[in-house]
């Protein structure tokens, strides 16, 4: 029963939908594969095109064809399944691009720092000029739950081949299955709440809000708390090592390497606290959002249409970005009316 009210009610259908392929990153995209996600809003369908590299490409020049690519690294908020490609913030930078630079989405929706980097090593091959990784905070957590890195006792960090269960891809097709999961780390959290005697829990006062909630904060929430764990410090230390190797490889190749952070309080905090000793280009986004409160989902964390445009206007204007060059200033796509019309004349 919960299944097929799942299925009706669409929750968690692009992550049991989705076909995928092993890797030294656990799993990634299909090559040559179009695929269907869902708009979160809307609930139409939305089409999602991965080239013959297993890259989201909507144009007709394969991704290994492409040349001075700024690519883009990071999870669902560089992937943007639930949009047209056309209205991703990738697309809309590449539009605007100068004629002998693109843009390109390497991202994949669930990954972490380690399987990033794993897929820029499986793509350094392309003609990349500039790494951009976009960090979220629940990237710490996902270093825990793959489980496929390690520091060795010289502190470089090592990859074991991850372990492909096939009991694990039958249950992930079922929509129920994310539901257990999601509840497993929520009571996990609301543990870790009670027994530190943080506040946060009390707040939740409303089921949605309970719901709603990532799961991943607990472990932000220790990782910001004035005495963090042992095994969230381990953590972190960790992340620095992987992304200092991943600077290294990048700057080694004669490639710039970012870090751009996701707009949000949380996920700037983290990287305030995270990065003080990093010695890499940050690049804090904070506050692109304020006056926009259409810039999300309603049903759905993520940046909608409205903010992917706000996010590509950022990118392209920052001078302090080692490609900012590459942008012509002065050609700007009509991106807003396009959405308005886009979302007018599916609400009609």
């Amino acid at each position: 029963m919960a299944e097929v009210a799942l299925r009706m009610e669409g929750r968690y259908h692009d992550l049991a939908s989705q076909d995928l392929v092993s890797s030294p990153a656990i799993w990634d995209r299909p090559a040559n594969r179009v695929e269907f996600g869902r708009h979160p809003d809307l609930k139409v369908p939305v089409e999602i095109r991965f080239d013959q590299d297993g890259v989201r490409n909507h144009s007709e020049l394969s991704t290994r064809e492409k040349r001075n690519i700024v690519g883009f690294f990071g999870d669902s908020f560089v992937e943007n399944r639930g949009i047209e490609d056309r209205f991703s913030f990738t697309s809309i930078l590449d539009a605007v691009a100068q004629p002998d630079a693109r843009v390109v989405n390497y991202g994949v929706e669930g990954y972490g720092l380690d399987q990033e980097y794993l897929r820029y090593k499986k793509y350094e091959n392309h003609d990349i000029h500039n790494v951009v990784y976009v960090f979220c905070e629940n990237d710490l957590r996902g270093l825990q739950e793959t489980g496929i890195t390690e520091i060795t006792q010289d502190g470089d960090i090592t990859f074991r081949a991850p372990r492909i269960n096939h009991f694990y891809r039958l249950i992930g097709r079922f929509h129920v299955t994310y539901l257990v999961i999601t509840a497993y780390y929520k009571v996990r959290m609301l543990v870790h709440f009670i027994s530190t005697g943080n506040w946060e829990w009390k707040s939740l006062r409303a089921f949605n809000d309970w719901f709603d909630l990532d799961p991943a904060y607990w472990i932000t929430s220790d990782f910001l708390s004035p005495s963090p764990s042992s095994s969230t410090l381990g953590l972190s230390q960790k992340f620095l090592v992987l992304l200092e190797k991943w600077k290294h490889e990048v700057e080694a190749s004669q490639r710039t390497f970012t870090v751009l952070v996701l707009p949000w309080k949380l996920d700037d905090a983290v990287a305030t606290k995270l990065f003080r000793n990093f010695d890499g280009n940050v690049i804090h986004s904070i506050g692109i959002f304020k006056n926009c409160e259409n810039c999300k989902f309603q049903n759905d964390p993520h940046w909608n249409e409205y903010g992917n445009e706000r996010v590509a206007d950022f990118v392209r204007s920052d001078e302090s970005l080692p490609f900012h060059n590459k942008f012509n200033l002065t050609k700007h796509a009509s991106v807003k009316i396009g959405i308005d019309e886009y979302y007018n004349g599916l609400l009609r």
